[in-house]
């Protein structure tokens, strides 16, 4: 019996690997004809590999095949996201003659590590429990109260919906907050936000999923950040594709979508310039970043968290400017350049530092494993973490996100809540 069960086990992953080939080779052929040569002036190239894209399959079987295919724990669920975004771009554009050879193996390498580390035992020391929805409100609340001080300090006058003019408006906003708005700002959009539309989905409340779309929407319009409404996307999609038993394909066809879509926007004039500025930025851009990273550290000092207050200032200061707007400056542009635990592993301690980060991001995934029960089911608790967890793997260093983007505070509430009888008769 138990061979059985491995050998369905077995031929269910075989099942989801070739899923992830097929959607790899979608995204080659559309970065090589499409993608590629429209953003090239960002650094991206556009020349096929073959032998480096048979070696980027193999490795991506490899992944795929460490994964279940149908998830037992939330941080199937969100391993799985990540081996889309940005493991499986960083393939991509390795495979087109871009990126390096230590880079897209320590990432991989890494990933595993994470996959492993997150699989360690780990029980949760007991505390007071609050009822679910009292919590589901508060979170509720909270938003609520975080966007509107922000309306009433940035004011109507400044609200934009144009993703295109975002760094404009950015700037401004910037000037009128004060830094427990900014910090208050970001926990909002990257946590509480999120997490208030996964719970009300968790517990089948139409309105609260509603009305915190909604907050996300209007936090966009005001402070001008493009992740107030991708997370909202990532959130919502890790919620449906958990739901299903096949998971994992229902993220691939999810990408798959989107690199459809990609194909052919570029044609419909201004929507289109739109649509592939977030499909490069969601897509790609992250992956390139960690690319970018490697280059420039690996010819300058490392970082060694001399810019954070978790080095305790043992090690000076080595850049003058935020690590982003120096990387911004490398690529010759004036944005910032962010990056998630890949990049920033290498910008502190070179490889040493993608292995340290891999193994935080496996207990991360840990201790969400361990509260699903406080959320209710898989879905629910792998969309109550998404969208800062999302950040870790795409564009914000790890101890960051902790503190300054709610992850640390999303912790402590789920550990804080006591799930509902709805939370569990979901899947």
């Amino acid at each position: 019996m138990a061979e059985i069960e491995a050998e369905k086990e077995l031929a269910q992953r075989a099942v989801v690997a070739l899923g992830y080939l097929g959607v790899f080779l979608a995204a080659v052929v559309v970065h090589l004809s499409v993608h590629g040569p429209l953003y090239r002036y960002r650094g991206y190239v556009a020349e096929l590999s073959v032998p480096r894209a048979i070696e980027a399959m193999s490795l991506l079987g490899l992944l795929a095949m460490a994964l279940p295919a149908v998830p037992r724990r939330p941080s199937d669920l969100l391993l799985h996201l990540h081996l889309l975004l940005p493991v499986l771009p960083m393939l991509v554009i390795w495979s087109c003659s871009g990126g390096s050879d230590g880079m897209t193996l320590a990432t991989c390498l890494g990933f595993l590590i994470a996959t492993g580390t997150r699989l360690l035992p780990l029980r949760l020391p007991k505390g007071p429990r609050f009822e679910g929805r009292l919590v589901d409100l508060a979170l509720l609340g909270t938003s609520t109260a975080i966007v509107g001080s922000l309306i009433l300090v940035v004011g109507t006058g400044s609200i934009s919906f144009d993703p295109m003019q975002v760094h404009a408006f950015r700037a401004v906003v910037a000037e009128r907050l004060s830094p427990a708005l900014v910090y208050l700002s970001s926990v909002g959009y990257a946590a509480l936000i999120p997490a208030t539309i996964a719970v009300g989905l968790a517990t089948r409340r139409r309105w609260i999923v509603v009305t915190a779309v909604v907050l996300a929407v209007v936090q966009f319009g005001v402070v001008a950040h493009r992740a107030a409404f991708l997370l909202v996307v990532v959130t919502v999609a890790i919620w449906l594709a958990g739901r299903r038993r096949w998971a994992p394909l229902s993220l691939i066809a999810g990408l798959a979508v989107v690199l459809a879509v990609a194909a052919f926007v570029p044609a419909w004039d201004r929507l289109g310039t739109v649509a592939m500025v977030m499909f490069d930025r969601g897509v790609f851009l992250p992956a390139l970043i960690n690319g970018v990273y490697h280059d420039f550290f690996a010819h300058e000092p490392l970082v060694l968290w001399s810019n954070s207050k978790i080095g305790l200032g043992i090690v000076a200061p080595r850049y003058d400017l935020p690590l982003p707007e120096v990387i911004g400056r490398y690529l010759g542009t004036n944005e910032h350049a962010n990056t998630g635990w890949i990049g920033s592993g290498f910008m502190h301690a070179g490889w040493i530092g993608i292995m340290v980060y891999a193994a935080l991001l496996g207990v991360l995934l840990r201790l969400v494993d361990a509260l699903r029960s406080h959320i209710g089911s898989i879905a629910g608790a792998a969309a109550f973490f998404a969208a800062p967890l999302f950040l870790v793997f795409t564009s914000v260093d790890p101890p960051i996100a902790g503190l300054t983007f709610g992850l640390v505070p999303l912790l402590a509430i789920a550990w804080l809540r006591a799930p509902e009888p709805t939370d569990r008769a979901t899947n």
